[in-house]
């Protein structure tokens, strides 16, 4: 076999080759105690040469090797081989094997002895830490190109297995280990170092290691954020694609979850390892870089890195953030180099900028969307909150005419109209039909004549998301303003555009023939705005008017014929997405025969369209399309049952719904372990517990959890974390299979960070008192205890101890269930587990099961005093993220149009309307945000040294307000803790040392900042300014044992009991500026946390001691065989030679017949006769010293210094005695050298060639 598998590469041989490796593979799995040391060493030396077509054969035999007999590996050098490869190897699935490989290794203790500590897996990141790096000594005298492609190659090989060990546990465990220096703090102190590429690799480690989405490119700022944005149209929003249902999955979040959303721990615990190792100063130092492509990377991931910080870390963690002070020191410190001072203004202003777009709310882009979003109950309450004066008609006749001059310019061309002015001038409460028409009676006909499908103006627009803002909502607006008109002769403008429209539906429902307006054709509904007129029909559907004038033109009757004309999905998809179901008419009719009638796409589509109504909260949602979900559950369909309960199962997490979906009384267990899951969620309200206690269910299924379930618990949980933190996802038979890339691209899409923790019974069971009760008579809890304490010497034992730390710390998910933990004393030992237990997978398990316990205040206070600390930030609550389109169809151009403000008012058009306009501030990509971490803005006289507009880079930049000493400033007056007004400061900065301040007086249940003209001068030195509160979203260095601080309203009420959490939107002060508007908090009900707990020392975590290597009995064995062959003894052995051992000569003597040659003493090498002409093959002794000098020879072969001489001699050596290369006794000791020693591949090559004894063997 291994003859086979070391000949040379010709072609000849490759069918003999892979037949070895399959044999080989075979051989490995039918028995890997008996797997042999001379294969293993074949496999690694083709493991090591990545141009060997068999290179990715033999690492794959490797890494199943690592699994089954790792200390056969480990004896072989195989461990060398995958680190070798980890970094050469350029698939990342390749690459995420080897490492899933080595941290399986690295994992369990018995098997970490195959790393050296610190020396080994160094190897793979040495790559992105030193930028002198030389993967080996061929690589010194490589061509300069040639060596820096593979440098670069190597330097993305580092990259990717970095990234993959961060997102395991014992990979992230050794990264951070508690030392002085390691990995991670080794990769944050070399980004401020020049290299370009190794800076970039780094911040693409924490980008991906956080599910950031990584700006492109550019050394423009503006294109570098808008390349971040998650609303950004994407390919999969097309109408030929998932469209209307896929935008909404990607931009809409679920709107409550009472469940745990495990992925923030595992951010968390990213973000304290790396703020503990000092990221944050190290990405100031590289956003005020001298290269702006990497100044602009690096601020983005600052203010990424700083929000996520401030979202997920404790409070009490909060003066760690404190990179800020930094830049505003060097911004206005007067001994500092101008440049630089520039750059750290323009940092300061592109940061807000960023906390600008993440507190930002998401803006649909398709007007379907967000057409629906308007029907939501808590827009709609938004809308009166926000635009109190909606009602008012005292809108007088010189205002209307100025508003139609600024919107048609007078001018009969349309194309020079401003649609944006258009659309407001049709929404203005108090212009009507008649006014207009009496003050500009071409207006009207003019923008219908542009709506009408034969005019072939608006039907031929090509379709861009530009024109939807700028045609699309006019159209939509003018059918409102004439169907409210309630007169025949407005409603004639209405039917002229209606009736095309429906003449363009009917002739898809006729043969093909010639003529007719035929403006619904595929290429025109794909490409041009004609799609939009549906969208106006949906308009009408919304009221009773509306719908009457529908039904007379027979739309209804002609949209249910449509259904059956399953050669057009994408009229079908245009249909559902229009109409409004709200109200029991033809709409539900039309939905209900697409969910039940379509073809299998369709109906898939339509269900998936459910989860729209879902996350917007419409207020027919439990009363209607549960049902209709509900009825899709029995779809003949696998694809479409699963669909319909993955919503139900995203619905529930809203109690009402769930107690709306227990009334319907779904049948569930027969949709496998999904159906089952929703199912027990059933258990969490008393109507769903006394449901199922009456069926008899709940006593066999407590049984059936702690037998098998229980277990079973552990692999659901570790395969939906493997499904966002891997590139698999697992087939229905068991098997995984990696994702596409669209789907790779995917995974920093907002819903990717929502990773929702499985359901268990024992969590359900517990919400209720008589559910504990009833796990407490079956003694389950002390039986989970005492499995804590089983030694982790097995695979059985440690799903044991994972099992029970699931069980026990679901239970302490409720407040009676927590009281029993602590009664049983089951907490502590889950600590002492999660910081210590030498299994590091165990550690995470434990990590992660503590979060269920932090969510409720009183387990955030047990965990507290076991030096613990949890993040109080409400779960639950969050918004769907709909900006200001969803009940504000002006467009923002629409402001520099008109100027509604008095000349004495002190807030401008621009202050006031942001106030209303952006409404609320859901939650981002990311979750909740925090309440405290804002200060009103300032602007600020720098010029930006980042490419950016006039809004945020420009004379006029907006900046953070560090709070100054009272001490040694002024007090500005105002108690902070009352509620009057209170008083701020903004500062002006400029290139001298002086600060100019101006008070800023706020109300604070106010959105709007009025800004006083009263300014005042102050000289502040840079070591002056103490930044001890958070500053616009980033928090200060504020230590929890200093005394006599400050702290915000919203900071002291996150700090306080639970019952002082409870705020509503109108209790919250408004903490930001104006266009930041009210921050809508809301805990879930139950006042549960969102659920992030680690040590108060996150060292504690990563404590790793260095596995004590010890020998076996295999590694003694080898060690005493290398040194006989390193001492030239015989190695010659009856049971070993291919000769004596099987076929004996009959008449010759073997190479033990003849005497014993004299060798050389133990552990040194005699000289080595380099002379060929003094061995004789004729004589016994000549013989003998031909193979002693042989055996010296190859043996030196295993060293590369002096390969090159060393094969010479041996060649000469062929020439001088060619028949001893056919003695297959020799060739047999040979063979025994090559399983002992590690040689390269080309070497066993050579050694393999020399021999000529195919005749010989087959004789």
């Amino acid at each position: 076999i291994c003859f086979s598998l070391d000949h040379d590469g010709s072609n000849e041989f490759e069918a003999e080759r892979l037949q070895a490796i399959k044999l080989i593979r075979v051989m490995l799995l039918l028995n890997p105690g008996i797997f042999t040391l001379a294969c293993c060493r074949s496999l690694v030396a083709l493991g090591e040469t990545p141009n060997n077509v068999h290179h990715r054969s033999a690492l794959t035999i490797l890494c199943e090797l690592a699994t089954l007999n790792p200390e056969l590996l480990n004896l072989s050098g195989g461990m060398r081989a995958l680190l070798s490869a980890a970094i050469t190897v350029q698939i990342p699935a390749i690459n995420e094997a080897l490492i899933h490989t080595i941290v399986r290794l690295l994992n369990a203790p018995d098997t970490r002895v195959a790393l050296r500590h610190s020396l080994d897996l160094d190897m793979v990141t040495a790559p992105l830490l030193d930028a002198d790096y030389k993967h080996s000594l061929e690589s010194l005298d490589a061509p300069p190109e040639q060596a820096m492609n593979e440098k670069l190659e190597h330097l993305n090989g580092s990259y990717m297995a970095v990234i993959w060990m961060l997102r395991t546990w014992p990979g992230l465990v050794y990264l951070c280990r508690a030392e002085p220096t390691n990995t991670i703090a080794a990769m944050i102190d070399a980004l401020p170092c020049p290299n370009e590429n190794v800076q970039f690799a780094i911040m693409d480690v924490i980008y991906q290691a956080l599910h950031i989405r990584v700006p492109t490119d550019s050394d423009n700022f503006d294109v570098a954020l808008e390349s971040i944005e998650y609303s950004a149209t994407q390919e999969s929003w097309s109408l030929d694609r998932g469209w209307l249902a896929e935008e909404a999955r990607c931009t809409l979040l679920p709107r409550q979850s009472h469940r745990l959303n495990f992925i923030h721990q595992y951010h968390a615990t990213l973000l304290r390892a790396f703020v503990d190792r000092g990221l944050l100063e190290r990405l100031a130092e590289v956003a005020l870089s001298d290269n702006p492509l990497v100044q602009v990377h690096g601020v983005v991931l600052l203010g990424e890195v700083h929000a996520r910080a401030a979202q997920l870390i404790p409070n009490e963690e909060g003066y760690r953030l404190n990179c800020l002070p930094s830049l505003i020191g060097i911004a206005v410190d007067p001994d500092m180099e101008p440049a630089k001072r520039q750059r750290a203004t323009a940092v300061m202003a592109q940061l807000q900028r960023i906390q600008s777009l993440r507190q930002r709310p998401v803006i649909p882009t398709s007007p379907y969307l967000t057409q629906i979003m308007q029907r939501s109950p808590e827009v709609a309450d938004l809308k009166m909150k926000f635009q109190p004066d909606s009602n008012r008609n005292d809108v007088d006749d010189a205002t209307i005419l100025a508003m139609v001059k600024a919107a048609t310019g007078n001018s009969s061309e349309l194309e020079k109209w401003n649609w944006p002015a258009v659309s407001l001038l049709l929404r203005t409460p108090g212009v009507t039909y008649k006014r207009l028409d009496e003050l500009s009676p071409k207006c009207l006909r003019r923008i219908s004549y542009f709506f009408m499908p034969s005019a072939y103006l608006f039907s031929t627009e090509i379709y861009s998301v530009s024109k939807v803002s700028s045609y699309s909502r006019v159209g939509a607006a003018l059918v409102k303003f004439l169907i409210a008109a309630g007169h025949d002769e407005p409603q004639k403008f209405l039917l002229d555009i209606t009736q095309e429209v429906v003449t363009g539906l009917s002739e898809l429902l006729r043969p093909i023939q010639s003529g007719g307006l035929k403006i619904f054709t595929e290429d025109k509904v794909a490409k041009t705005m004609t799609r939009d007129y549906f969208l106006f029909i949906g308009e009408l559907s919304t009221t009773r008017a509306g719908i009457d004038f529908l039904q007379k033109l027979d739309v209804f009757k002609i949209m249910l014929d449509l259904c059956d004309l399953h050669s057009r999905p994408d009229i079908q998809r245009l249909i559902i997405a229009c109409l409004d179901y709200s109200h029991d008419s033809y709409s539900r009719i039309i939905l209900t025969k697409l969910l039940t009638c379509g073809t299998k796409d369709m109906r898939q589509y339509a269900t998936r369209h459910m989860r729209i109504f879902c996350r917007a909260g419409v207020n027919f949602f439990r009363t209607y399309i549960l049902e209709l979900l509900v009825g899709q559950l029995y779809d003949s369909e696998p694809d479409v049952s699963e669909e319909a309960l993955d919503i139900l199962d995203e619905a529930c997490q809203d109690e009402v719904n769930l107690k709306a979906l227990i009334s319907l009384q779904p049948a569930l267990l027969h949709l496998g372990p999904k159906g089952r899951s929703l199912f027990l969620r059933f258990l969490s309200v008393p109507s769903g517990f006394q449901l199922l206690k009456n069926m008899n269910f709940i006593s066999a299924e407590i049984e059936s959890w702690f037998q098998r379930e229980c277990q079973a618990y552990v692999v659901s949980a570790e395969t939906q974390m493997l499904q966002v933190l891997s590139s698999y996802r697992p087939l229905p038979e068991g098997h995984y299979a990696r994702r596409g890339l669209e789907n790779e691209e995917e995974q920093f899409a907002p819903h990717a960070s929502q990773l929702l923790l499985p359901v268990h019974l024992y969590g359900e069971l517990c919400q209720q008192r008589e559910g504990l009760n009833m796990l407490v008579q079956a003694h389950h809890i002390p039986h989970f205890v005492m499995q804590l304490q089983q030694p982790l010497d097995n695979p059985r034992n440690i799903q044991r101890v994972k099992a029970a730390v699931w069980a026990l710390c679901h239970i302490g998910s409720s407040a009676f269930g927590l009281e029993q933990l602590k009664k049983e004393v089951a907490i502590p030992p889950i600590i002492e587990l999660a910081e210590t237990c030498p299994m590091y997978s165990v550690r995470g398990t434990c990590t992660l099961a503590l979060s269920l316990v932090a969510r409720r205040p009183e387990g955030c206070n047990m965990l507290e005093e076991h030096g613990w600390m949890a993040t109080r930030t409400p779960a639950g609550g969050e918004r769907a993220p709909v900006g200001e389109d969803a009940f504000d169809d002006d467009d923002e151009t629409s402001d520099d149009v008109f100027d509604w403000q008095d000349d004495t008012s002190s807030v401008n058009s621009k202050e006031l309307k942001p106030c209303f306009s952006s409404g609320f501030k859901p939650s981002s990509p990311q979750g909740a945000h925090r309440t405290d971490c804002m200060l009103p803005k300032f602007p600020v006289t720098a010029t930006s040294s980042l490419n950016s507009d006039s809004r945020s880079g420009g004379v006029e930049s907006m900046l953070p307000l560090p709070k100054l000493p009272v001490s040694s400033m002024m007090s500005f007056g105002g108690d902070s803790r009352s509620g009057g007004v209170k008083k701020s400061a903004s500062v002006v900065l400029s290139d001298s040392s002086q600060v100019s301040v101006s008070s800023q007086v706020s109300t604070p249940n106010m959105g709007i900042a009025r800004r006083t003209s009263v300014p005042l001068t102050l000289n502040v030195l840079p070591t002056s300014i103490s930044c001890r509160s958070p500053v616009m979203g980033y928090s200060a260095p504020q230590s929890p044992y200093t005394t006599g601080s400050v702290r915000t309203p919203s900071s002291v009420l996150r700090r306080s009991s639970v019952a002082r959490i409870n705020v509503t939107a109108d209790r919250v002060p408004s903490t930001g500026s104006t266009s930041q508007g009210y921050v809508m908090a809301r805990v879930a009900s139950g006042n549960k946390f969102i659920g992030i707990c680690l040590p108060a020392n996150i060292r504690r975590l990563f404590q790793c001691e260095p596995a004590k290597f010890a020998y076996s009995s295999a590694s003694k064995e080898l060690g005493a065989q290398m040194e006989r062959g390193l001492a030239c003894d015989n190695l010659h052995s009856i049971e070993t030679c291919l000769r004596c051992c099987v076929h004996p000569v009959p008449g010759v003597k073997s190479y033990d017949d003849e005497a014993p040659p004299q060798t050389a003493p133990t552990g040194s090498y005699s000289k080595i006769t380099t002379d060929p002409a003094s061995f004789e093959s004729t004589t016994i002794g000549g013989r003998h010293r031909f193979r002693k000098e042989m055996i010296k020879l190859i043996v030196k072969l295993s060293c590369p210094v002096g390969s090159r001489a060393t094969q010479q001699i041996i060649l000469a050596m062929k020439d001088q005695c060619p028949t001893m290369f056919k003695d297959i006794c020799l060739y047999s000791q040979v063979a025994e050298l090559l399983a002992l020693y590690h040689y390269r591949y080309h070497v066993r090559v050579f050694i393999q060639g020399l021999f000529d004894i195919a005749d010989t063997l087959k004789s």
